[in-house]
């Protein structure tokens, strides 16, 4: 018998216990409750993104009118 062969067998005998096998598992589980206050949005978070975002913004829009300025000038 090859290799493949006896892997093949094995898995069948496998099979076969664990279809006569009836030990299932159980999970208990609890009912779910909803929190009392939501954990998103928090304003104050959005309101620092939006300062951080907004700076660098303003700054990249500042650098690239300032570099079509230069373009401007060199002609």
């Amino acid at each position: 018998m090859t290799g493949i062969q006896r892997q093949i067998e094995q898995q069948m005998v496998d099979l076969d216990l664990q279809k006569e096998s009836t030990s299932g598992v159980v999970i208990d589980v609890e009912r779910a409750a909803p929190p009392d206050s939501p954990a998103f949005p928090k304003p104050l978070l959005n309101i620092v993104v939006a300062l951080v975002l907004g700076l660098v913004v303003g700054c990249y829009y500042a650098l690239l009118l300032h570099y079509l300025e230069g373009l401007g000038r060199n002609e």
